[in-house]
């Protein structure tokens, strides 16, 4: 097929070059892959079989608690990270040491059978040792008898997990006996609820014997506190009642006390100053009730009895009677004697003042005194309140650590785990292993790695992959044609290929024209020399499949066996020929006469036969030359098959006189340095071949032949057609 043109760069040859490996090797890898599975099934036909148990915990997220106060150990966070511990301590060798107790205890030995190699620890102890060492535990550590070899047998076959979504524990074990793997599984997690129960009541009776000891320490702290306040009480004379202290009643009693005798005074003194005011405007009868004497208002009422008297005198006209002088010398006599008890009232009240205001000043002085003794009392009440303070803390905490004592007492009865088996270990009814799909994709890694590893090695080793670089960088000449290998069917349709560009063999061939620019119909004539250094590369039928093509397109092509020590032009066209090239010589017959027609195309052939002329003959005297130049002359597309650039020395000069020279090599070749050699020969001649084919190239080689290396290369395209049947 034709492939795409030569790039440059070497974006994306990654992968299409990593696939044409794949299948450049893929017996190696197939072979490989086989021989894995092979052993993978050896592996699982022998290897001891084994069962896995499973218990599962849970921790309680609802906790019962059976008094209602505070738990003494604080729950599990539950958190990640400290589910991760918990998985940790359960695999850990001190909970395998408590495991073992509890087997041994319930009568159960810890299994110590070495278990037969199979016959694949045999075939694989060189490579898979590691891996071996996890599955079965090594022989030296199965027969040791002490603790630690048991822990670590159990620990080998234990695993435990948590699915990452909730907070569920599995426990895992596997052994070959299942009843013994559910005994173990099922011992790991009652040993675990044990071990929870343990750290709390160990941690209860921890805390449990510093409170009891704390306590005692307290109690002796709060009495001394407690007597100190007492005694501070007693030597400040401190009493309380409901009202407050003494001191503090007294200032008010006092205070209330003083208050009235100012208030008095304040009376007394005013009623004095109204008398008086009263007096001198001479206002008594209006002043009588204020004055609250009880002679005062008998003189009062006796006063205006007179007054009336004497109006009632005058008014009936009786100025001069006797009885009105008697009653003025009475009325005056009667106001004398109010006056004088109006100043007896005035003097009464004086005194009254003067008592008030001694009574007063007793007052202020004891007010004084009570207020120092109540200032004393405050300042002593500070102290003592600071020293009920400490006795109440005291009190406090001597209160908190007592209550937390009875509740580790009450709760020591009562120590529940934080988890619960939900789902015992039941012994196993199908075994766990060996698992085919294990062993086959163990057999199938193994196979893999050794292919990939065997196809590395002969990639590496083997020159065909890279035989274009390699012809390139010898020879200076470009790889333009890679000829892949046509199946019989292709192989059989062979001649209607080369004139039918739809085909496989039509598209390489008319490339092939392309790149060797060679002319089309009625354009300068043009010969073209196909060569090959070792005879059964394929030059023949390549040279017949470019005439035909070049027949095929209206150009006037002749193809010329120049091979006469082994010609194959005849019988690879298929033609029955009547006269040879060799009869040119002898000028027998004409050239026109010698050209014989192709059997499957208008191409016109000049077959060459052995044995009849020498072909130093043919080539020596420049009859060739003559022969090709005269072909020139009448046809567009001379094609010349030539010898064997290994087997004739005369090829160097046939090719050498072609306008284009196109180089065969086979795929398959081993002589790589007699194939540049070759090459080189016609170079130091003068005539560089224009380009070189690979012939019969495996498919698996070059599937994607898109890179071309740039060594002298003159032409920019390659291309990839069927192989053509050796000549």
């Amino acid at each position: 097929m034709i492939v795409s043109d030569i790039r440059s760069s070497e974006t994306g040859a990654v992968l299409p070059g990593l696939l044409a490996v794949l299948r450049r090797r893929r017996y190696i890898l197939l072979l490989s892959t086989a021989a894995g599975f092979a052993i993978g099934l050896i592996g699982y036909a022998n290897a001891p079989q084994s069962y896995v148990s499973e218990a599962v915990l849970a921790p309680d997220v609802r906790r019962v608690e059976a008094v209602p106060t505070e738990m003494v150990v604080s729950p599990l966070s539950q958190d990640s990270p400290v589910l991760r511990t918990e998985l940790d301590m359960i695999q850990s060798r001190s909970m395998a040491e408590k495991v073992i107790a509890r087997l041994e205890n319930e009568g159960v030995e810890i299994q110590e059978e070495v278990p037969t190699p199979g016959l694949v620890a045999t075939l694989m102890s060189a490579f898979v040792g590691p891996f071996q060492a996890v599955a079965e535990p090594g022989i030296q550590e199965l027969i040791r008898g002490d603790e630690r070899g048991k822990a670590d047998r159990l620990l080998s076959d234990l695993r435990v997990s948590n699915d990452g979504r909730s907070f569920t524990i599995y426990v895992t074990f596997r052994a070959s006996d299942p009843d013994y793997a559910a005994k173990v599984a099922n011992a790991y997690a009652e040993s675990y609820l044990d071990h929870q129960i343990d750290v709390k009541r160990s941690a209860m009776r921890r805390a449990s014997d510093w409170l009891g000891e704390t306590l005692e320490g307290l109690r002796a702290e709060l009495a001394s506190s407690e007597e100190a306040v007492e005694a501070f009480r007693r030597e400040a004379g401190l009493v309380e009642t409901e009202e407050g202290s003494l001191q503090a009643q007294r200032v008010s009693a006092l205070s209330a006390e003083m208050v009235s005798a100012r208030a008095a005074i304040s009376e007394a003194q005013a009623r004095l100053e109204i008398v008086r005011s009263l007096a001198e405007r001479s206002e008594l009868p209006a002043s009588a009730e204020i004055l609250g004497s009880a002679a005062v208002q008998a003189l009062r009422a006796d006063q205006a009895r007179l007054e009336r008297r004497i109006g009632e005198l005058r008014d009936s006209g009786a100025v001069k009677n006797l009885q009105l002088s008697a009653l003025d010398a009475e009325l005056s006599s009667v106001k004398q004697q109010i006056a004088e008890e109006i100043q007896r009232v005035v003097e009464s009240l004086s005194s009254e003042i003067s008592i008030a205001h001694r009574k007063e000043e007793a007052l202020q002085a004891e007010l004084a005194q009570a207020k120092e003794e109540l200032a004393k009392a405050n300042t002593a009440d500070i102290t003592l309140a600071q020293l009920a303070r400490e006795a109440s803390a005291n009190r406090t905490i001597y209160e908190s650590y007592l209550v937390r004592y009875k509740q580790m007492i009450e709760q020591d009865g009562f120590v529940a785990p934080e988890a619960q088996i939900i789902s015992y270990a039941q012994p196993p009814t199908v075994r766990a292993g060996p698992r085919l799909s294990t062993w086959m994709l163990f057999g199938l890694g193994l196979g893999g790695g050794l292919g990939v590893a065997g196809a590395a090695l002969r990639e590496a080793t083997d020159r065909r992959p890279r035989l274009p670089e390699l012809l390139q960088s010898g020879t200076g000449v470009p790889v333009i044609s890679l000829l892949q290998h046509l199946s019989r069917k292709e192989h059989r349709r062979i001649a209607d290929g080369a004139r039918d560009a739809s085909t496989t063999f039509g598209r390489t061939v008319y490339t092939l024209r392309s790149a060797l620019r060679l002319p089309s119909s009625g354009s300068s004539p043009v010969t073209l020399a196909v060569t090959s250094a070792f005879p059964g590369d394929g030059k023949t039928t390549l040279a017949l499949g470019i005439g035909r093509s070049a027949a095929a397109v209206g150009m006037k092509t002749v193809v010329v066996d120049a091979n006469l020590r082994d010609p194959m032009v005849e019988k690879a066209s298929g033609l029955e020929a009547t006269s040879y090239i060799d009869e040119y010589i002898g000028r027998h017959q004409s050239l026109h006469k010698l050209l014989q027609k192709d059997p499957a195309s208008d191409l016109r052939i000049l077959p060459a036969r052995a044995g009849n002329t020498p072909p130093e003959t043919l080539f020596a005297r420049g009859t060739f030359h003559a022969l090709v130049a005269e072909l020139k002359r009448h046809y567009d597309l001379v094609v010349i098959d030539t010898p064997a650039l290994q087997q004739a020395a005369d090829a160097v000069g046939i090719a050498s006189g072609a306008d284009r020279v196109l180089h065969v090599v086979h795929f398959r070749t081993r002589q790589l340095q007699q194939v540049i050699a070759s090459v080189q020969s016609l170079s130091n001649a003068g005539r560089t071949p224009d380009g070189i084919v690979l012939n019969q190239v495996d498919t698996n080689h070059y599937a994607d032949f898109t890179e071309q290396p740039s060594h002298g290369a003159r032409t920019s395209q390659t291309t990839s057609a069927a192989v053509y049947p050796r000549s």
